[in-house]
């Protein structure tokens, strides 16, 4: 083994250099070598390099040849370029014929039932639900009028929205003094089998109809909606006598004059 003649730091082995050391004698300066010093006239005894590091050693336990385990050894000492290193990883990773592939979770199970995916890549888009529907006045003035007839008779509420359809109903849906009191007040005509709305039932619906939908008092005359939906359900009801009273139980509900007044809940 060649032996330095300075050592090296740290200086804990002195089998490994002649003696010599370093030192900076100026701050900043250069480090220098410094032999060391001979020893005493006495004590100069020649010393053989190999029989003293045998004498060193001669006590010392034997070294047992240390095993590397794979992994270790893998870690530790593999000198495979990273080129190659890459490629093998590729490789373990492009799939195995056979082998099990994991399916895809679908992302969609939470949605709500109203979302759908455009594109496997894109998120599930919700789709607005469409506004609700403008409320129809008429369809408000129907409603008033057969609250009202469910006071008197169910039987003449469940025939009152078809009189305003207006659409045709069959004479025995009628008791007799019902249908004589609208054929007698102009709302009803007779056929061979049924009855149908007259020309002065139909005429007013349609320019009710555009009244509160459109604003459009051009067709409706001198009626006003709440006196003539009172004389109707009068007739419907066989008490023409009681027209006032089903006046004002419309205006209650919100029938007027000249339309439909909304209330506060």
């Amino acid at each position: 083994m060649r032996r330095a003649s300075v050592s090296e730091f740290p200086n804990d082995n002195p089998l490994l250099h002649d003696g010599a050391i370093w030192v900076l004698e100026t701050p900043c300066g250069a480090l220098q070598s410094i032999p060391p010093a001979p020893p005493p006239d006495g004590d100069a005894t020649p010393v053989d390099d190999g029989a003293a590091a045998a004498d060193a050693n001669a006590g010392a336990r034997p070294e047992q040849p240390v095993e590397v385990p794979d992994e270790a050894r893998h870690r530790g000492f593999d000198e495979t370029p990273v080129e190659s290193m890459r490629l093998d990883q590729a490789r373990c990773e492009l799939p195995v014929e056979g082998a099990r592939r994991e399916q895809p979770v679908d992302e969609t199970d939470d949605c709500p039932a109203d979302a759908i995916a455009l594109d496997d890549d894109d998120a599930p888009v919700a789709i607005p639900a469409p506004p609700p529907a403008a409320a129809d006045p008429f369809d408000d003035f129907v409603r008033a009028m057969v609250s009202v007839a469910e006071l008197e008779d169910q039987a003449a509420a469940e025939v009152l929205p078809r009189l305003l359809a207006p659409a045709s109903i069959e004479d025995t849906v009628l008791g007799g003094g019902a249908m004589d009191a609208l054929c007698a007040g102009g709302w009803l005509t007779r056929g061979e089998h049924e009855l149908c709305a007259s020309d002065r039932l139909s005429g007013l619906v349609r320019a009710w109809q555009n009244v509160l939908r459109t604003g459009d008092f051009s067709d409706c005359g001198e009626s006003m909606l709440n006196e003539w939906g009172a004389e109707l359900l009068a007739a419907l009801l066989a008490a023409p006598q009681r027209a006032q009273a089903l006046s004002y139980e419309l205006r209650r509900r919100g029938v007027a004059a000249f339309g439909m007044v909304r209330l506060a809940a």
